[in-house]
């Protein structure tokens, strides 16, 4: 995903309280891993001619794209909730003529 899962979609899914929660939890966490990102990158530096870092990032970035589909993929914006209705009743009209 080459696009911040933090989008439209997402956003809309979410109710306000959950949603303040979250974004206050990004930022508390934004704060922990500045603090810890220099540990890791000198460890990556010791080990970059084998590749590791490249590799362990990789790995983590498709942990991360799978559990955002995972957590995401059967929740739809209310628009398209509602568009989704719409045809099934229109389907259920047309099947009961």
């Amino acid at each position: 995903m080459a696009t911040p899962p933090r989008g439209r979609g997402s956003i809309n899914a979410v109710n306000a309280l959950v949603l303040a929660t979250g974004r206050g939890k990004d930022t508390q966490f934004r704060g922990e891993r500045a603090a810890f990102a220099p540990l890791v990158t000198g460890a990556a530096f010791t080990v970059a001619a084998l590749g590791v870092p490249f590799f362990a990032s990789g790995a983590i970035k498709i942990v991360y794209d799978v559990l955002v589909y995972a957590t995401f993929k059967d929740v739809r914006p209310p628009e398209e909730e509602e568009r989704r209705l719409a045809r099934l009743e229109r389907q259920t009209q047309a099947a009961v003529w």
